[in-house]
């Protein structure tokens, strides 16, 4: 209860704090642009990055998609692209080969190189071959390129992949299999599966859409999946997969109305499950936070709204505690259907109006591409559907990440603050960090979730090298902490998690 309130108080803070940046920065979402024609563009999914943003300075995002030449084409090929601030940039690659129906393609980071360059990547998408359709992997080395795509699984009808890093060569793939949800982990370079789970064996209802998460408290993955009832709604359940490949039980998420699976948001404190459900008489999106509903605060209540994207950033900066966070969903209101789109830093909301279908359209949303002064600039890309053709067009907004604003990139390149390891952590985490100037006064400073100083790790003069220290959180209760080195002009703040 007491660390309940102190959520509270901090959203209230929150509140404050936004009507103040709101006034002082105030960012539009872009014109609408169109970044690709001529084809059958569909299904857009931005690559998934377990890193916070302030802990990168990526100039670009690679975006991963289906193209047809025509929407009635028998064949699909998947394609990738890299997106700057600007739009596209560079040449599209063709992942796959095009002689077979590939569809519904999914993309993660395995590792960075310098902070700004990813060096290996996973993406999985599935292949109908014939009448059977496939789960299909192709991998990203950055000294070799994309690879040559290989079969996942072959057995059953295969659909709805989604997949999760562990490291740069090995990664989690969860997908539906003839009504089952199956679990793989699998060696990216060699095609090898080093471990295989059916999460659903011995169950007779329907199962399907299941979504995996990577970042959670002293858990190595989070499957959620749908279960069919009696009466063909739906339930989300979970699964926790510990450590040592001990599976937890099925567990019910939400059980109100029917329900969708809308796979995971970030919190103050955690990821927690995302869904969709007409409990209200209206689809809604929803999740849970201490056993309470929450949903957003500007959806219309007399409108469908469906298929939340959404951005979120927090930490503590020179300026105090800053929020950033942008949004886009979709919303169909007395038959009309559109996009909204809205962000902290717009004074107001944007609409792109739906003409085709909208169960056509669909739309994903950047991490966050560095732009200047610390500030981020997310894309929202999304297919629109017109006489047979359907292309890819996005919006973009920028958000601000921290309150440095002064010195750029030139500081990047004399300190370094690594994320601490382990993280979640019980009780000691490591923090390393480099200095590649003397500097008379370094500082790291641990902060609680209100900003409290707690801990002063490091307060000296010292000189060019790398350094490692320790923070002891045996004497804190669990929660969500924040380190903070100062040297100099420099500041840069991350984030962990103390869990006992």
């Amino acid at each position: 209860m007491k660390y309940l309130c102190k959520i509270i108080l901090l959203l209230l803070l929150q509140i404050v704090l936004y009507s103040t940046v709101k006034s002082q920065h105030s960012y539009q979402w872009s014109p609408e642009r169109k970044l690709t024609e001529g084809y059958y563009d569909s299904n857009p999914d931005y690559i998934r990055d377990k890193f916070n943003i302030s802990f990168n300075n990526n100039t670009f995002e690679t975006l991963i998609f289906e193209r047809k030449n025509s929407e009635n084409d028998s064949v699909s090929r998947i394609c990738v692209v890299n997106i700057d601030t600007s739009g596209i940039t560079g040449n599209t690659v063709y992942i796959s080969s095009g002689d077979f129906n590939d569809k519904n393609p999914v993309i993660c980071i395995g590792d960075y190189y310098n902070h700004s360059i990813y060096k290996h990547a996973f993406a999985v998408w599935e292949s109908q071959r014939d009448s059977v359709t496939y789960i299909v992997g192709c991998y990203f080395n950055i000294n070799t390129g994309w690879q040559s795509p290989f079969i996942i699984d072959s057995s059953a009808q295969c659909h709805n992949p989604d997949v999760a890093s562990i490291d740069s060569l090995n990664y989690s793939v969860v997908y539906e299999s003839s009504n089952d949800i199956i679990y793989k982990e699998v060696n990216a370079n060699t095609g090898i599966i080093n471990y295989e789970y059916n999460l659903t064996d011995g169950e007779m209802s329907v199962c399907k859409t299941p979504k995996i998460l990577e970042n959670i408290f002293n858990i190595k993955k989070q499957v959620t999946y749908e279960k069919q009832n009696t009466d063909s709604t739906f339930y989300l359940y979970k699964r926790n997969l510990n450590f040592g490949n001990i599976w937890s039980n099925p567990e019910t998420v939400y059980g109100v109305g029917d329900v969708r699976n809308a796979g995971f948001m970030t919190t103050y404190v955690d990821e927690i499950p995302l869904f969709e459900s007409n409990q209200s008489g209206y689809w809604n999106i929803y999740s849970l936070h201490d056993n309470s509903l929450i949903t957003i605060n500007d959806f219309n209540d007399s409108a469908d709204n469906t298929s939340l994207q959404r951005f979120f950033n927090n930490l503590i900066t020179l300026d105090g505690y800053i929020y950033s966070d942008a949004i886009a969903y979709k919303e169909n209101y007395s038959g009309i259907n559109r996009l909204i789109l809205n962000s902290t830093y717009a004074s107001q909301k944007d609409t792109v109006i739906i003409s085709g279908d909208p169960d056509k359209t669909s739309m994903t949303m950047s991490n966050g591409i560095y732009f200047q002064n610390y500030d981020f600039l997310i894309w929202v890309i999304y297919n629109k559907d017109s006489s047979g053709r359907s292309s890819l067009y996005g919006k973009s907004v920028i958000v601000r990440n921290t309150g440095i604003s002064e010195t750029g990139n030139i500081l990047l390149d004399r300190y370094s603050l690594s994320q601490n390891y382990p993280n979640p952590f019980n009780p000691k985490t490591v923090i390393n960090y480099e200095l590649r100037v003397t500097s008379d006064l370094v500082s790291i400073k641990v902060f609680d979730v209100l900003g409290n100083e707690v801990s002063t790790l490091v307060n000296e003069k010292q000189t060019p090298g790398s350094y490692t220290v320790t923070f002891d959180g045996s004497n804190f209760p669990s929660g969500v902490y924040f380190y903070k080195l100062e040297a100099g002009d420099f500041a840069e703040t991350k984030r962990m998690v103390l869990l006992k």
